[in-house]
């Protein structure tokens, strides 16, 4: 298998990297609830109706705001999709329609930080990533070794154990603290039992008796993108429109729900808005 990180075997690292030479600006924990296209400018909003910002052109890295599922845990329509039925786009109503027919494998994952003896153990394993074939509530554990001799660990539940525990995203998870999610937070504690209870099953350390972060639970529920792969002429739609896809779901030569195939993705869009603007002027 084909391992793709960033310096120091930390995943965050490659995203900054991506941004360290470039005149972006960022804005982080500001989740997009509405999208407006005025003056040819698109507009993003806040939950507040606050304005985000503005831009030419509109990069939907991830399918969330174009895909139905925002219903089940946000409410209301996905933004992408209650401006489109203003727009009117062919081509931005066609990827749309393919977007909606994608589903996806979620994942639980249960996660904590220790440092000192308290990692030893994990630190002393001989895997980075250990997937689990016989085991009905956990797929995957991934050990990644810090500075210091400390580690993280992060336990990944089977796609089957998640169905089963749909309603639950966890207090620290992105979609609980910034985009308002309802959870069952009264099942939190329970699911990390149960995930907790199988990894005892396993032949590797338990989980130390003091962490400095977690034990904690998120849901990854866009975890594995499963379906057809958003072609490619559907992941540009120009005509003023100024919509392009980007993202692990989208056709590339690598495989779809894979890395390499979002930094293809993301290569690629980039390059065809520049060929786009450059034919336009």
């Amino acid at each position: 298998h084909l391992h793709v990180t960033g310096e120091g075997n930390d995943m965050s690292n490659l995203a900054a990297s991506l941004l360290s030479n470039a005149n972006t600006k960022t804005r982080y924990s500001s989740m997009v609830r509405g999208l407006a296209r005025t003056n040819n400018q698109w507009q993003l909003f806040d939950k507040g109706g606050s304005l985000l910002g503005s831009a030419d052109w509109l990069i939907v890295a991830g399918s969330g705001v174009a895909h139905p599922r925002w219903t089940n845990t946000f409410g209301g329509d996905p933004p992408l999709v209650a401006q489109a039925s203003e727009l009117a786009d062919p081509t931005l109503n066609r990827a749309l329609e393919a977007i909606a027919q994608q589903e996806a494998s979620p994942v639980l994952a249960v996660f904590w930080y220790c440092v000192g003896e308290e990692a030893r153990a994990w630190c002393d394993l001989p895997f980075a990533v250990a997937e689990l074939s016989d085991n009905d509530v956990l797929s995957k554990i991934c050990v990644q070794r810090l500075e210091g001799g400390a580690c993280s660990v992060v336990l990944h539940s089977t796609k089957e154990f998640a169905l089963k525990n749909t309603g639950v995203y966890g207090k620290s998870s992105s979609a609980a603290r910034v985009g308002d999610a309802t959870s069952d937070a009264s099942r939190e504690d329970l699911i990390i039992g149960n995930m907790l209870d199988a990894l005892a099953g396993v032949n590797l350390p338990p989980i130390p008796k003091k962490c400095e972060y977690g034990p904690l639970l998120h849901r990854w529920g866009n975890a594995f993108p499963k379906g057809e792969a958003l072609a490619e002429e559907l992941s540009l739609c120009g005509n003023n429109v100024n919509v392009a896809f980007c993202g692990d779901y989208t056709e590339t030569d690598a495989r779809m729900g894979s890395v390499e195939a979002a930094l293809l993705s993301g290569t690629e869009i980039g390059n065809r808005i520049a060929k786009l603007e450059s034919d336009r002027n």
